[in-house]
């Protein structure tokens, strides 16, 4: 688990630790949460699972001891919210495609939230040349597979978004990913 990391209410956090000891090994793996005891552990693999975890920052201790009755204490910081943005990322096109003026060009979102539902996800395209243009939506897909089709864009150079919204109003942004439309062959 990361530092900093991020939980919704209502998730149960699992929670792995691993302790080495140069002498032979970790005997007691004690964790607590805010101070109190959450759980213990006299074996590996030194598993736990927090439930019901309040919203806010939480500090997490790992105390381990050994069989010479040596201590060590690991902390990190979690922290528990009302609810998490959806996770989205462009699947289509890839970074760095070309395509031709007139053609149909796919744009394609896998998109979750772990404990809600996913509303619907929305395409924007910009113009890459230009830092001022403005984001326009190109379209919006309520189901899986999160898929659109974008048609006659101009010969340039885009960038592509897709903005997840989950069923109780957040939202979260893909990694844009960048594409050319080039204009007619001339011979």
């Amino acid at each position: 688990m990361m530092n900093g990391a991020l939980w919704q209410k209502g998730e149960t956090i699992p929670i792995n630790i691993q302790a080495l000891d140069v002498d032979g090994r970790a005997t007691t793996i004690s964790l607590f949460a805010d101070g109190k005891l959450i759980g213990k552990s006299d074996r590996a693999p030194f598993t736990f699972q927090w439930r019901h975890a309040p919203l806010g920052a939480h500090r997490l201790q790992a105390v381990a001891s050994d069989g010479d009755r040596q201590t060590a204490v690991a902390y990190i910081t979690i922290n528990v919210v009302e609810n998490l943005p959806p996770a989205v990322q462009l699947t289509q096109p890839r970074e760095g495609s070309v395509f031709r003026v007139r053609e149909s060009i796919p744009a394609v979102a896998s998109a979750s939230d772990r404990l809600g539902k996913v509303d619907r996800v929305e395409f924007y395209i910009k113009d890459a040349d230009l830092f001022d243009t403005k984001d326009r939506l190109a379209g919006t897909a309520k189901s899986p597979p999160y898929a659109i089709r974008i048609k006659d864009l101009a010969p340039g150079h885009y960038m592509l978004i897709a903005i997840a919204w989950d069923n109780r109003g957040m939202a979260s942004a893909a990694s844009p990913v960048h594409f050319e439309v080039m204009g007619p062959h001339k011979d």
